[in-house]
């Protein structure tokens, strides 16, 4: 593997856990409440607006998927080829 294969498979890896925590975030900035007054670390979460992590969660999950478009082939041809279909082919076989 290429050292830019690599560095992409990191760089996916990285804006995945990203946008993973962008969304948990945010689902628990909407689903505590925000009138209550913050005395603690779970509590400033509700008086965050969900909203303002659209943008983010959107350029986090369009990053993730394009970078997943340019590692899929690679992944298709080498990892599968290699260790699924040689490996495990219970796994890949069409039924």
């Amino acid at each position: 593997m290429d050292i830019l294969r690599i560095a992409l498979l990191v760089l996916h890896g990285i804006v995945a856990v990203l946008l993973l925590g962008a969304v948990t975030h945010q689902a628990i900035a909407l689903w505590l409440p925000s009138h209550r007054p913050s005395r603690g670390w779970w509590q400033a979460l509700g008086a965050v607006h969900p909203e303002r992590y659209v943008r983010a969660v959107i350029v986090l999950y369009v990053t993730t998927m394009l970078l997943g478009v340019l590692l899929y082939p690679s992944f298709r041809m080498d990892v599968r080829a290699a260790f699924l279909d040689a490996q495990r082919p219970w796994a890949t076989e069409r039924r």
